[in-house]
Formats: C-alpha cells, structure tokens, sequence
C-alpha cells in the first residue's frame, strides 16, 4: 500500500491546506444549512402512482381548504361574557391581520332568531358583532338557543358551551414551512396578549401543528443526538484517556452531518421525518471508523514510529476496510429505492450519501488533525482492558459447539418473533411524541372539549346528478346517521344540516324526522325547492360582502 501511504503522508505534510479547504466547504454548509426547509407533510408517503393518490389529489382539487385551518380556542370560566366576547373579537382580528381568510366566530356567526312582529312570528339573521348594545344575557341567550345547532355546536362552541373558538383559514399558496412559522409566531405572540388571566387560550389547527410538532421532534432528536455525541466521547475519553482524542474521533462526523444537511439546502431538497433521523446514523457509523482509525495511529506510535507516519501507516492500512464497510452500508439504505414512496427513497439516498461523505471526510480531515494530538494515550486502561476482555469472550464462541449454539439461537429467535407479533403500526406524526408532551395535552383536551381537529372527510361523486338533489340529500343523511353511531366519532356534519337550515329561514315546514326522511315525491323539498334556496342564500352573502 505505498500510495495509499504516500497520500495519507502527504495529507499530514499539507495539513494547514486541508484545514483551509474545509473551512471553505464548512461555510458553504452553513450557507446551505440556512436554507433547510422542513416538510413533515403526510402526502410525502403517498405511493405514486395508485387509486388512492388520484382519489387524494381529485379531493384536494375540490376541496383545497381542509388542511388549511387555523384555529384559536377559549376556555370559559363560567358563562361566556361580554368580555369574554371582546377577547374573541381581538382574536378574530389577529386572524385577519396575519392574512386569515373567511375568520369565523361568534361574532360573525348569523343566527336564525324567531321575532315577533304584530301577531305573527318571523325569521330574521342576528350577527351579534353588529348589536349595538351587547349584553351578557344577550350573548348567553343566543348561546342557549343554539346549543345543540350541528352546524356550530363542535365547531364554534363545545357542547357544553365551556369552550368556544375563531377559526380561519391560509391562502393555499401561503400554506409552506416559512409562512407557517411566520404565521405562528405572530399569532402566538398575539394570543399571549389576549390570554385571560385564569383559563386558557391556545392556538392549534393543521398548519399550526405542521410547525410545533417538527419543532418538538426537532429538539428530541437533536437532544438525541446530542446525548449520543457524549456518549461516544466520553466512551473514547475512558478508553484512551485523552479527551482530545475523544473529540478528534468527531472530525469525520460532525463535518460531514454539516455537508450532508448543508448540500440538501443548496439544492433544495427538506428534511423530512425520515431524513432529520440520518445524522444519528452518520454518527454510529462515523464513530465505529474513527475508533478504528484511532487505535490503529496509537499502535504504531506506541511502537516507535514517528507521528506522521504513525498517522499515514494506520489510515493506509484501514482505508480500504473503512471505505467497503461504508460502502456496503451505504448499497444497504440505496436498496429504499425500491421502494414506490418518494420519501423513503430520499430518505435512502440522504443517508448512503451522508455514510460516504463521512468515510471521505474521515480519510482526510481526521489525519490532518491528528498530527496536532499532543499525545495518543496509555497502552492499556480499564476500559480498554475490559473490551480486550469482551473481544476474547467472543472469540471463545468459535469453540461452542453447533448443537449448543442453535438451539440456543432458535429460542432467542422464537422469543423476536413473539414480541414483533405484538408491534402496533402509528402511522400519524403526533404518534412521536412523548406522553406528556404539550402538544399531546392540548389536543386530547380539545377532544374532550368535542372539537375534532383531525378528521376523516368522505369525497363523493355523484357524476350526473348534483349533491344537492333531493335523492342525493337523503343518502347523505343516511350516510352521516351511520357514521355518529360510531362511538370514536365526535360529530358529523353534512350538506343536508345546511340546507334544513336554510328552509328554516325560509319558512319551510321541516318533517319530525328530518326534511330528507320522507318519500322522494313530497313537493316542499323539490329539486326546484332547493335549487332556489341555494340561490337565496348566495344571493344573502353577496349582499353581506357589499355591505
């Protein structure tokens, strides 16, 4: 191996001119690095292509706002009060402010309120943002009327009527990683403002939660990482007893985790739930080298030789054990390319691509580092004699005998597949959170509240007959009556909830058992019928837009 050992010598030799290099490459890491975007996105783990990706993306076509929620939820301390309305308001007002979209609250609900005009009764909208005289009881009377009302009850009130909440929603061409943080900051900052003395005011919705969970995710690995590199150093410091030892064996990891996320900046690409866990693996695969490489450097200087070429005969003799055990890592994760998900397969890429960049930056950065080490360490210590010992154990094993050995491994073997029989499969995100997280107990008391920030949305084509057809109408309602008989499921609300509403307002005599129960020949809920209460109530939100 003289080449391999010339060049090794030769990095020693130029080691201030290594050393610049990297520096130059570092920032260009950093410069990459500031560009990271983070997509923890479901629609990343779509198999491509299917049924299902084209039924998702004919959803989200006609319905592009389900995921663009944003909401702010209230927790009353005994009946809800004209302050308590005033601080809604400023919530409603922070929404628009940030560039919200269609805010809905309380108080630009319109409530259908029966009124008595001479001796007879007629249907009127209240909008109790537009009463000049708001009152506690008037807020709390609305409130009673309309308690059980499915088209507000679990979406601006709970049930009970203890919590209340503004919803609005993001432009879908602001629905990113940036706007979503910039978004939350300020919308946090506003509601820390609002937020009552006693009680609580928490911000929450799809986009909001797309930038606290990876930010909690983000500091779990990154504390995992963390309490990882100590780990591996203070294992290397007890072993060689050197801590400057300890923390060269990290010149061919941390460099290269920089290069690696630095390069995946500059070219665009986001780090995903998959690829943020790749320097965890540079990191078991880094120190595994560097250990190697160390010991291999100690030997030769222990034996007399100078350090140079201690240096440049460890790494010349390693290098290419190093680069096929890398490489055969690295052929290992490139295998997700297989796979049909995109995600996966970046994933893979990312991190054979971050195993070989470790190798490289190992075989020349770390020599041209260790001629600076002032010492290599004791021939033997504790921990060195006790892994000596570990070493000697395993080679102990040769000697067993097959008919020991298998049977052995069989039940070890056995034992594996019963525990695997019992994994559970988490496919959402929040799942990777710990128990206790805060994240987690905003979201179950929101659930114990009755509002469902999660929910499972039914797409259905009618093809030639439109949704609000009579006959359309009343399998929609059997549909929704199946599925709130499910216990998990918080509530349902459906087109046919609207367009009751909407007969109410025009004076329409609703069946007991719902406008839709009946036989399809009753002539009050016609195709013509609804056809023309659709039209009034367009014609109803026009004129509020104007006004």
């Amino acid at each position: 191996m003289p080449d391999l050992h010339r060049f090794f010598l030769g990095i020693t030799r130029h080691r201030a001119g290594v050393l610049a290099a990297y520096a130059v490459l570092l920032a260009l890491a950093g410069l990459g690095m500031s560009r990271l975007r983070i997509d923890y996105s479901a629609e990343q783990f779509f198999i491509f292509p299917g049924d299902e990706r084209a039924t998702f993306d004919a959803y989200k076509e006609s319905f592009p706002r389900e995921d663009l929620q944003v909401s702010a939820f209230l927790a009353l301390e005994g009946p809800l009060t004209v302050g308590d309305f005033r601080r809604l308001e400023g919530v409603a007002d922070a929404f628009t402010e940030a560039g919200l979209s269609s805010v809905r609250w309380l108080g630009n609900a319109e409530f259908l309120e029966e009124t008595l005009i001479g001796d007879e009764t007629a249907s009127e909208f209240v909008r109790l943002v537009e009463e000049p005289d708001l009152t506690d009881e008037l807020v709390s009377q609305v409130l009673r009327r309309h308690a059980d009302d499915p088209l507000w009850a679990g979406v601006l009130w709970s049930a009970d009527q203890r919590v209340v909440a503004v919803h609005g929603f993001l432009e879908p061409d602001e629905n990113n990683d940036a706007h979503r943080r910039e978004l939350h900051g300020f919308l946090a900052s506003r509601l820390d403002e609002l937020a009552p003395e006693r009680g609580r005011l928490i911000l929450n919705g799809l986009p909001m939660l797309r930038v606290t969970v990876p930010l909690a995710l983000s500091t779990d690995l990154a504390r995992m990482l963390g309490l990882g590199i100590l780990a591996a150093v203070a294992l290397v410091a007890l072993y060689f007893h050197r801590a400057g030892l300890a923390l060269l064996s990290l010149a061919g990891i941390v460099p290269a985790i920089a290069l690696t996320m630095g390069g995946m900046g500059l070219v665009g690409r986001p780090v995903s739930v998959l690829t943020s866990s790749t320097p965890i693996v540079v990191l078991v695969v880094g120190i595994s080298d560097a250990i190697h490489l160390l010991v291999g450097s100690r030997r030769r200087s222990l034996a007399g030789a100078p350090r140079r070429d201690a240096v440049a005969g460890a790494f010349a003799s390693l290098a290419r054990a190093c680069f096929f055990t890398s490489l055969t890592t690295a052929v290992g994760f490139l295998g997700l390319l297989g796979t049909r998900i995109p995600v996966v397969a970046e994933f893979g890429v990312t991190t054979a691509v971050a195993v070989m960049t470790t190798w490289l930056v190992s075989m020349t950065l770390l020599p041209a580092l260790l001629t600076y080490a002032p010492d290599f360490g004791a021939e033997t210590t504790l921990l060195s004699r006790w892994c000596h010992g570990v070493a000697r154990a395993a080679r102990g094993t040769l000697r067993l005998r097959p008919r020991i050995v298998l049977p052995a491994f069989a039940v070890v073997m056995g034992a594996a597949a019963a525990f695997a029989a019992g994994l559970e499969v988490r496919a959402f995100l929040i799942d990777d959170l710990k128990e206790g997280d805060p994240i987690l107990e905003e979201l179950r008391w929101l659930e114990d509240s009755g509002f469902g920030v999660f929910q499972v949305n039914v797409f259905v084509e009618h093809g030639d007959v439109p949704g609000h057809d009579p006959e359309s109408l009343r399998w929609t309602e059997e549909l929704q009556t199946f599925a709130e008989a499910d216990g998990m499921v918080l509530g349902a609300l459906s087109l046919p909830e609207m367009v009751r509403q909407m007969g109410a307002a025009a004076g329409l005599d609703a069946h007991p058992e719902g406008p839709f129960g009946e036989a399809a020949g009753d002539d009050r809920w016609s195709r013509r019928t609804v056809d023309e209460l659709f039209f009034l109530a367009d014609f109803q939100r026009t004129e509020s837009e104007s006004d």
